[in-house]
């Protein structure tokens, strides 16, 4: 068994393994068996080839041709679960869970918008209007939800995988990759994330009425007059409205980035995907101090006065603030752990 077999047996497995399916990856200790059963075979097919000699360089490369192309070995570990409607069965009841509660919540904020606001009394027209308007944002929802399980499902994902059981939450606290590879919250943090954003795209007048209902209700509860506080359809500025698709914007790509980080435990990855998420807080920040700076984009919203809406301003840039010193901890950390693996391997 020369040097230069094992490097030729090594190299063939690291091709396989970059194209194993990520919940694959994430689980070491079938990944090495997986990795070990390859290798036999690797190794009992070339002494086969040899016969009664040590096998060389060609009876290992034979063998390895034999086995077959790495991606098509990789392809094989990913046909997990029971395909249904290119979804697996394992993920479907997550799924359809998932579309019920986008499809109730989407209809609901247009249905309260539409009643109270737009047509507060002609219930007949508000809901005619709710079943026009909401029918092509729910689609485009519903699109994003299935691109995003089909992928999980091309990848072999079972719920399990998604979200730690309690029994092996215990096994995890002591995996260094636990610390920052969370794929359950990579999940939900990436469909609200899309969520919100696209709502703020697509809807950012209703977004922002529903908004002036919310404020109204409490300062209704606070004993203030809510009379004095309009909820009548209010028309915004481009400024504002450019404001606002940038703001959705920044949440989707946010979102996409947090369900990028569900495809591998990879350190080096998720310090990249962790950049993308800096930035997008930068910009939040950014939003955040543009509007701090100008109020009166708050004027077109909220007729509160001043002192307040700088009240809601501050809590923005500190919101942002946070976001951004946890996002720069969390690298500081994800940075640690990755030079304690190169100093472990290099030892």
């Amino acid at each position: 068994m020369t040097l230069e077999n094992e490097k030729l047996v090594e190299n063939f497995l690291k091709e396989i393994k970059k194209h194993l399916p990520d919940w694959l990856k994430s689980n070491e200790e079938k990944l090495d068996d997986i990795m070990l059963e390859i290798s036999s075979h690797i190794w009992d097919s070339a002494q086969e080839i040899a016969g009664s000699e040590e096998p060389n360089t060609a009876s290992v490369q034979e063998a390895i041709t034999r086995l077959g192309n790495p991606k098509e070995i990789a392809r094989n570990y990913k046909k997990r679960g029971n395909p249904k409607y290119f979804i697996s069965e394992e993920l479907w009841s997550i799924y359809m869970k998932v579309n019920l509660y986008l499809i109730a919540i989407l209809f609901g904020l247009i249905m309260i918008v539409q009643i109270v606001i737009v047509e507060p009394n002609n219930l007949q027209q508000a809901v005619a209007n709710t079943l026009t308007t909401s029918y092509p944002v729910i689609i485009t929802f519903i699109l994003v939800v299935i691109a995003i399980f089909v992928g999980l499902s091309d990848e072999g994902y079972f719920p399990k995988d998604l979200v730690l059981d309690e029994d092996k939450k215990a096994d995890k606290e002591e995996d260094p990759k636990s610390q920052y590879y969370k794929p359950d919250e990579f999940v939900l943090s990436g469909i609200l994330g899309i969520f919100f954003g696209l709502i703020i795209i697509i809807l950012p007048i209703d977004l922002l009425n529903l908004f002036r209902i919310i404020v109204g209700f409490i300062i209704g509860l606070v004993g203030s007059d809510p009379s004095a506080f309009s909820t009548e359809l209010v028309s915004i500025s481009v400024e504002l409205q450019t404001l606002l698709v940038i703001m959705g914007i920044v949440s989707v790509i946010v979102g996409i980035t947090n369900l990028a980080k569900i495809r591998t435990d990879d350190m080096k990855f998720h310090l990249n995907m962790n950049i993308i998420l800096l930035i997008g807080g930068v910009v939040d920040l950014g939003l955040s101090l543009y509007v701090l700076v100008n109020l009166h984009l708050l004027l077109e919203v909220l007729p509160l006065s001043e002192n307040i809406l700088l009240f809601f301003a501050v809590l923005g840039v500190l919101a942002g603030l946070v976001d951004i010193f946890s996002t720069i901890s969390r690298n500081i950390k994800l940075y640690g752990l990755l030079e304690e693996g190169n100093h472990s391997s290099a030892s």
